[in-house]
């Protein structure tokens, strides 16, 4: 599932509302536990970015998946911290090519 297609939020309300500066806190729309999934997917996909060498909130998610963020209560940068400390203090036995043991 794309962010785009997801039914949690209208991309085109949010990413107005992003543009603007409304505070994503303001846009819930009936939210379901459906956002885990999404915000999991939004996850796994800034540590395949911050491995690829984006290591910048900028350069990780991109503008829909910024909006999405917002729409639950969470900045780009508080992810891009999260997923940081995670690609930084890893241990070192969850690293390839112990990875795929412990898997």
């Amino acid at each position: 599932m794309q962010l785009a297609d997801h039914p949690v939020f209208d991309v085109a309300r949010v990413a107005e509302h992003y543009r603007q500066g409304v505070s994503g806190r303001l846009l819930w729309t009936g939210m379901s536990t459906d956002w885990q999934t999404a915000f999991r997917q939004v996850y796994d996909e800034g540590m395949a970015a911050w491995n690829q060498g984006r290591k910048s909130p900028g350069a990780m998610f991109t503008p829909d998946q910024a909006a999405f963020l917002a729409t639950i209560g969470c900045t780009a940068q508080e992810l891009f911290d999260f997923v940081d400390d995670a690609g930084r203090f890893r241990p070192r036995w969850l690293s390839p090519p112990c990875a795929g043991i412990i898997s």
